[in-house]
Formats: structure tokens, sequence, C-alpha cells
């Protein structure tokens, strides 16, 4: 959340425009679902540092910040955070006072290590009463004690009361530890509401967001719907407080609430002012009483209270280019001053017949504020059970707690509070990050790998992580060929329309609006075909609809079902069946019905005609040699270019998954990355370019071609692009190389089946690759791939850097050379594209494996499409936003490592020009780390300079195989060495 000098407001009007621009900030910035960004949750706290931040976030949003303790209590059972990490960062929390005395013989390291290693389970007031009462709580100490602890509290008793009489003394002896400690009974919250809403729920028990939720819901849908929405509001070059005030606003407001007629009332009266949404909000915050110094708070509460409408609203006024369809007038102020109309009748009806007098708003809310109870205090026994939990631990009996002084209560009592649940959840949390860190570095510096001479073939991959198992497969089976990394939209940014698309969308990182716009075009004289072919695909889309939207009506629906049910079922049950086999019968209907012609992009731009977009059509022969002669040299290849370069962009396709797009390329702003991949390999072919490219002093060899392509990352098939212009030496190349990219994308499918609980992963590669391509086409697998999840690392360097590491899947793999880098600009540029997205990808991740239905939107289970916007849980509810649990569940929340194999002084450069990227590093939103590319040293990135580290150097598991290393064992495995055999001579 930014901080800085706060705006001059001059007027009230500018006061409620600053608010709104703070709650924009607190919304979900996740557009409409067709094109799912991934982005970090708390962006409007990246100012902060990282635990800071994530804790001001559960304060005001209500999230979680880290897993449960028991997730990594369990991690340390299994060696998953080593003794050795947890001891140090008990060290560093603690400081100069870890060997201060706590109380008697306890110092407070090894108190706080007690309480991460050991559960203390928090409880109730009356839960703790049952405990010590009916439960074993009250009579035996705790199963998990040491040894050491259980004979010094026992202190020699015997008999079968001994155990119980000890207990009930340490009791008591606590109780009154904490009364003798000072403390007092602590409120959590006594200052009363903003919000009208909850002073009403405490004194009425009526909730007014149940009533103004669903209507709201309802008129928010219906105005940003997409083509879905059997009646459609009339929303054309109306703003949403408009349109609604045109369907609502007459003498018979068709809803039949009990209070429709104080809302009519409020919406003639508005319209009747005749002017901004601005106004109609301040009118609406007057009304309600709320003091001019609450606004911003109280409109963000409200706008909190359902975030991921109003966050929609918001995507849709500042990035309209990204609506699958059309995009509405809406603004969060438009939504804002509807919500306060609504909320403001609802309101008066709760008020006219729960209250006997009609006080105004404002009386009455100052009156119910006055009556505000606070929420429920910490009571005493709740506060002893923490203490008597502890000092069983440490083995302090009930004669060591009697002679503690007052002072030494306190600091044993306040050390307790400091240290609660939260604090210890944290804590844990930095020793599992700190374990994996450790070790991802220790393999990184342990490892080596030498470069291949003169590669056959390059294929360039985005820096995805799920490229890494890909790459590494393809480096198996062909050790002669050479793979590279780079930000999957290839540096094309643009608008892309393919032959089949309605409109064009953007395909480039989010941060950037592309300024060109390039249609995929029919090769050749085939009009007629192509008009045949659109014609075809307008009446089946059409056919869908009618059935889809007669399906939901009372007397079509009841024809329909009964007349087309049972001839539905039958290819519906071969779906579930089938799928793998139905989707090819589908794919060969629909190749004899509607043929793809041959088609080409159309890239060049002919003149300086203006697209239909208002983007420029296609680009200039120096936009494309820019573009060609950056991106050569900023994956290290330029001056050692291969016969065959291919590029892949990547994708995923599967049915009946709303969350699609999300599994698509998050450089291409949750596209797909073919087009780009395609449009860049036009333009390195193109003899224009290549021309300029070589004046640049970047020549491309005459015997070099690019060939462009798409990979499936759900069925993991590849399609190659434009192999009728390539030449036939280039073909004869690809030939080569095709059955090494077969042979790959066999074993990756093996490799991530070993994720899938249905796949017995002693089956065979061939069968593997079937049932991923099986997954992609089933209807009813709500897993189709599990997209980033397990990613938790970034390597920005040469491919020698892990060339030959099993690295699990798990990290982003960016090419840059530093020998090539003259002046730090490549890794400047490097790093600005690269960094925004694999962080945002990390960090949506992250927040949506601790809190799975805040950060994330659920189980996939009761998830319903709303308008082609987003989903709602069943058929009513607030958009869900984030990733769904079925996406997440294999997933490890841990910070992204970056390691950049660059000079220090180089990297502190880019962040010193990169305002984003330094706050992401500064504020360890990330874990940054540099590596020596001339000595291999590493320095890793804290408090704003870099440090030298020595990572431990260890001896690598090795594998002749990736599969010898993952066979068996489905869980995240440790970093191996992949020793490939030299191919041998034919």
């Amino acid at each position: 959340m930014r901080d800085g000098p706060p705006p001059q407001l001059t007027t009230r009007g500018d006061q409620i425009r600053e608010a709104l621009r703070h709650t924009a900030t607190l919304l979900p910035a996740q557009g409409p679902i067709t094109a799912f960004v991934h982005h970090n949750p708390l962006h409007a706290f990246e100012d902060l540092p990282f635990e800071e931040a994530v804790q001001r976030a559960r304060e005001e949003l209500g999230y979680e910040a880290f897993l449960p303790a028991d997730r990594y209590r369990k991690a340390l059972a299994d060696d998953r955070i080593r003794e050795s990490d947890l001891e140090q960062i008990a060290q560093e929390e603690l400081r100069e006072n870890a060997n201060a005395p706590v109380t008697g013989e306890i110092c407070a390291s090894d108190l706080l290590i007690v309480l991460l290693r050991n559960p203390i389970p928090t409880v109730g007031r009356r839960l703790v009463r049952w405990l010590m009462e009916e439960g074993d709580a009250g009579r035996k100490l705790r199963e998990d004690l040491p040894v050491a602890a259980r004979h010094r509290l026992l202190n020699g008793h015997k008999g079968r009361n001994a155990e119980a009489l000890q207990v009930q003394g340490l009791w008591k002896s606590c109780r009154a530890a904490i009364g003798r400690a000072g403390v007092g009974e602590h409120g959590r919250n006594s200052l009363p509401p903003v919000r009208f809403r909850d002073l009403l729920l405490q004194n009425t028990h009526l909730d007014i967001d149940a009533s103004v939720h669903p209507f709201l819901i309802r008129l928010s849908g219906a105005f940003l719907d997409q083509g879905l929405a059997s009646w459609s509001m009339d929303t054309e070059d109306l703003s949403f407080r408009e349109a609604v005030a045109r369907v609502y606003g007459g003498k018979v407001p068709p809803i039949a609430e009990p209070w429709a007629s104080e809302f009519r009332d409020l919406l003639v009266e508005d319209a009747a002012a005749g002017d901004d949404e601005v106004d109609s909000i301040e009118r609406s915050l007057v009304a309600l009483g709320v003091d001019s110094a609450e606004w911003q708070t109280f409109l963000t509460q409200t706008a909190l209270a359902l975030r991921g409408w109003a966050g929609m609203f918001y995507q849709i006024e500042i990035r309209p280019d990204r609506m699958p369809v059309h995009a509405p007038r809406a603004t969060l102020a438009g939504f804002m001053a509807v919500r306060l109309l609504v909320e403001r009748a609802v309101s008066a009806w709760v008020v006219r017949c729960t209250f006997a007098c009609q006080e105004p708003f404002p009386i009455l809310r100052d009156r119910l504020s006055k009556e505000w109870e606070p929420a429920g205090q910490l009571s005493r026994d709740e506060r002893t059970w923490r203490l008597f939990q502890v000092a069983q631990l440490v083995g302090l009996g009930a004669a060591e707690l009697d002679r503690l002084s007052a002072v030494e209560l306190s600091t044993l009592v306040d050390f307790l509070n400091k240290y609660g649940d939260q604090e210890i959840r944290r804590l844990l949390h930095l020793a599992f990050e700190r374990t994996f860190h450790n070790g991802v570095l220790a393999a990184l510096a342990s490892h080596r790998s030498e470069p291949v001479p003169i590669p056959n073939a390059q294929v360039v991959f985005c820096l995805d992580e799920r490229e890494e198992s890909m790459r590494r497969h393809l480096e198996e089976v062909s050790p002669e060929v050479e793979t590279v990394g780079y930000a999957g939209f290839y540096g094309v940014a643009m608008y892309y329309k393919g032959l089949d698309d309605a409109h064009a969308r953007p395909l480039s990182p989010v941060g950037i609006r592309p300024k060109h716009e390039v249609t995929e075009m029919p090769l050749g004289d085939v009009q007629t075909h192509v008009f045949w072919r659109r014609l075809l695909h307008q009446r089946l889309a059409l056919s869908r609809e009618s059935i889809t939207g007669g399906g939901t009506t009372l007397v079509r629906g009841t024809v329909f079902t009964a007349l087309a049910g049972s001839v539905m079922a039958i290819p519906l049950v071969f779906r579930v069946l089938f799928p793998r086999l139905t989707a090819r019968a589908h794919r060969r209907a629909r190749s004899l019905l509607r043929p793809h012609p041959t088609t080409e992009l159309s890239v060049d731009r002919v003149s300086r005609r203006i697209s239909s977009i208002g983007e420029l059509s296609g680009f200039s022969i120096e936009e494309m040699a820019a573009i060609v002669a950056r991106v050569l040299q900023e994956m290290g290849i330029a001056h050692r270019l291969a016969p065959l370069v291919v590029v892949l962009g990547h994708g995923s396709t599967s049915l009946n998954n709303p969350h699609e797009s999300a599994h698509d390329c998050g450089a291409c702003g949750g596209g797909r990355g073919g087009p780009n991949a395609r449009a860049f390999a036009y333009m390195a072919n193109n003899p224009g370019v290549r021309t300029l490219v070589a004046a640049a002093g970047t020549p491309i060899p005459p015997s070099t071609w690019f060939i462009g392509g798409e990979h499936n990352t759900c069925d993991d098939s590849i399609e190659l692009f434009d192999l009728a212009v390539a030449p036939e030496w280039a073909c004869e190349q690809l030939e080569v190389l095709k059955p090494a990219l077969e042979r790959a994308r066999a074993r990756n499918a093996h490799e991530r089946c070993r994720h899938f609980e249905s796949f017995p992963d002693w089956l065979s590669e061939s069968l593997a690759l079937a049932h991923v391509e099986g997954r992609s086409n089933d209807l009813a697998q709500p897993r189709p791939e599990y997209g980033h999840a397990t990613n938790a690392l970034c390597v920005i360097g040469r491919r020698t850097l892990t060339r030959g590491l099993f690295l699990d899947r798990r990290s982003f793999l960016v090419s840059y050379d530093a020998a090539t880098d003259v002046d730090g600009s490549l890794l400047a540029s490097v790093m600005a594209a690269a960094v925004p997205v694999v962080a945002g990808i990390n960090l949506e991740y992250y927040f949506a494996v601790v809190d799975p239905t805040g950060y994330g939107c659920g189980t996939k289970l009761p998830h319903n499409v709303s308008g082609l916007l987003g989903v709602m849980n069943g058929h009513a509810s607030d958009l869900r936003t984030g990733l769904p649990s079925q996406m997440t569940e294999i997933h490890e929340p841990v910070r992204l490592l970056l390691v950049v194999e660059a000079a220090p002084d180089r990297v502190a450069a880019v962040l010193d020009e990169h305002a984003d990227l330094a706050r992401l590093a500064q504020n360890d939103w990330i874990r940054l780390v540099a590596c020596d590319p001339v000595v291999g040293t590493y320095f890793r990135f804290d408090a704003g300079t870099f440090h030298p580290v020595e990572p431990e150097l260890v001896e690598l598991e090795e594998r002749a195989a990736s599969r010898a290393w993952y066979a068996g064992r489905r869980g995240h495995l440790p970093i191996a060495r992949i020793v490939t055999r030299e191919p041998e001579p034919k």
C-alpha cells in the first residue's frame, strides 16, 4: 500500500475520488476469466515488506498469511525443514536477546524453539473448561513431552493419582501466575464500525447485505454480460447508474422486494439531480450519516463486501480491451453509486419495520454507535491454557511457577503473547523457505554442464516452469539440441485475431498495451471457402446458443428435454466414458465439415491503415528488425544460431474448464503464445528484416531458418506453422528433429502423470501421452493439468547453469548470457519482461494455497460461469477470483527464489532503474541471488544490498534419465543430476 504525502483535496468530490482510488487498489485485479492474468493478489501492499504486508492484509481483508502450523511441523518431521535452519531463524528473530533468560534457566531462543516445534492448540473459554474438568488435560500431562520435562514435572512422585495431582497443581499455579503477571482482559475491537449495516446487524440481527447482494449481483451480471444472459439489460451507451434507472425507475419497478418503492423513489430522486456518479455517492454518504473523515474507510469496506463484482467493474474501466465481446461503460464509481442507493433503500425498510421511531439515518447511526458492544474478550482461562501447555513442554512445575516474581511472570507471559499462532506460523514458514532455497543454491553451486559446441538445432521455449521438464527431456533424447528460454510473447506485443475469432485480443504482458494488430488470413484465393466456413461457424454457434438458451426457459426447456434429451445424452456419455476417442471423432468430423485452410499472418504493414480496434495493422520493417535483433541478443544466441531454430509458444486446451485461460501463457496476458511465436519466426525469416538486422551488427546466416509453433501443455501436442514456405533444407533438418520432439513430449507426459493419482507410473510413455490427451478432452475432469503448481524458482542465465539438473518442473528458465551484454542493457530488458510475470504467477499460487477460499476461489464443484466474466458459487454469489483448489492442491507456497547469473553490481543497477523490480526485491516479495558468471560466487540480496553467501557443496544424486529419478514417487523431489550418455556413432 503506497505511502506518501496525501493529495490536496479541494472539494468533497475530490475526497470521494481519492477514496475510490484507494479502494480500487484493494480490489481483486482479475479481469474477465477468458484472459486470466496471474498477478500478486496483494499488489496494493507491495510497498511494504512481505511479512508486514501479509499481516496488514490479514487485518484489513481477513485472509490468512501462512499455512497452518501443523503443515510446517509435518515438513519438519519429514526433514523438509532442517533443524539447523529452524534454529538459525530463531536466532535471527531474537538477535541480541537470543540468550537472555525469559524465566529461571530458560533462555529466549530455547523457549522459542519449543514453541516452534510443539503444537499448542488454540481453544475457546468453554472448551478450556471442558478439557480441564471432563477431558484428559486436567488429569494427564501431554503425551508428547520430552522425557526430561516429564521427569521434572513429576519430581519423583509415584502412584495412581500422582500425575493428576501434579497437573491440577500446575493448572492452579498457572491461573495464579496470569493474575500476578498483571495482564488484564484484552478486548479485540472496541471501536464502533463505520458501516450502517454492521450497526443494524448487532441491534436487529438482520443483515442488509443479505438483501443488497442478491439484487446487486443480478444487476451487475445483467449489465456486464457478454452474451450469455437470456434477458440482457439494454446497456448501449449507458452507464450502470443510467441503465439501472431506466429499468427500475418506472412507476412499477419490476421487482417484488419489500423495499422496491424506497428504491424506486431514490432512483427518481437521483436521476432528477442530473449530476455524475461521484455526486450521487456524496448524497448517499450524507444520507447514511457517514462522517467525511470516515468516507474512505466506509467506501473501502462497502466495496470489499462484494469485492469480486466491484473489482470487475474497475478492471473493465481501466482495461476495456480485455473484454471478450464488448465493453460496457462500467466504472467503480457507478457501481458504488448504485450499491449505496440499494443499501439506503434496504436500510430504510429495515428501520421502518424494526424501530418504533422514524429517526433520520444520522441520528439513528449516532445512537446505535453509542450502544455498540465490542467483540468478546480473551478470558483468563484462554490465557492460562497457553501458559499451562508451555510450562509442561519446558518442565516448569507448580512450585517453580509460584516462586517466580511478578516481573519474571510478566516477561514470560509477554513472550508467549508476542509469539502466538501467527508469529509461530511466520517463523516456521521462513524456516521452510530457507531449507528449500539453501538446497537449490547448493545444487546450483555443485553443478556445471558443458555448453553444446555447435547445436544441430535450437528450440526456444517460453520461460514457463512447465517447459523445464520438456526442455530436459528433449536434451536427454537429443544431446546435440540446445534449448533456450524467453518470455513467451517473444517481443511481439500485438492484438491478434485468428481466422475464426470474432474479435482481436491482446497477446502481451498485462503491463503492455499493444499498438499493433495482426490478423490470420487465408492463403491464396480461397475467399469463397472462407466465407462458407465462417457462415457454418456462425450457424453452429447460433444453434448451440439456441439449445443452451432454450433449455433454461420453461416451455422450450420442457419441450427440448422431452424431444432431444435422450439423443443428446448419447454424445455426453461418450464424452465422459471415452473422452480421447470422442475428441478424435469430433476433430475428424469438424475437418470434413469445416476444413481449415492454409493461412498466413498479416504481420507486414502495407500502409498506415488503422485496424478495426484503432491500432496499426501490422509492423513496419524497422519495427520487426528491432524486435528480432533485441530478442536474439537477449537470448544470448545472436552470434551462434543453429541451422534450424524452432520457436514454440504455449497454450492449453481442456473441456468444461472455466479457468482454461489460467493455464495459458502469462507473458501473453492469459492468451496462447503460438501466434506470437509464429509472428516472430516470420519476422526473423523476412529478407528485409535480415538486411536491417545485419546492418545493426546481428547478422542472421542464410543457412538459418526459423519455424514457429505451439506446445499444448495439457495434452503435450506440438503444432508447427508455415512449413509450406520453409526451404527444402530446413524441412530436412526438421525431419531429423521431429522424432526427438515426439519422444520428448511422451516422456514429458509420463513425468507429469506422476502427480495424477489415477495413473500408475509403471505404465509406458505412450500410455501416459494417451492419458493426458484423455484428460484434456474429459468433460468431467476437474484437473486437466496442474498449471503452474510447484513453481518456486527462476534462473536467469546460461543453460550451462541448469542443463542436466532435474528441477522437478519447479523452475522458470530464462536464457541470458552476460558475456554478450556489454552495458547491462540486455539484462535490464530481460528482467523487466520476465520478473513481473514470474513473480505474479508465484505469488498468485502462494496466496491461493495459504487461503484457498480467500485469495483463491475454492473448489470448482459449485462454480457456475457468469457472463463470460468469472465464476460464482451456485446461481448467485460474489465473483470468485483467484485460483481453484484443484489447480493448487500439490503446490507448496514458497516465495520465488530468483537466481540471476550476472555480477551483483549489474543486478543492482537494474533495480535502480526499475522501481517495480526494486520493490519486489527490497521488500522480499521475491528472494534475489546474483551469481557471478566469471568466478561462480553467489551473493544474496538482503536489506537493499548484496552480501556474499557460500552455498554448501553437495554430492548430487545421479541418474541416467529423469524417469530413473522420479519413478515410484509422487511428491516433490530434491534436485538431482541427469547424466546423459553420448549418442552412439551411426
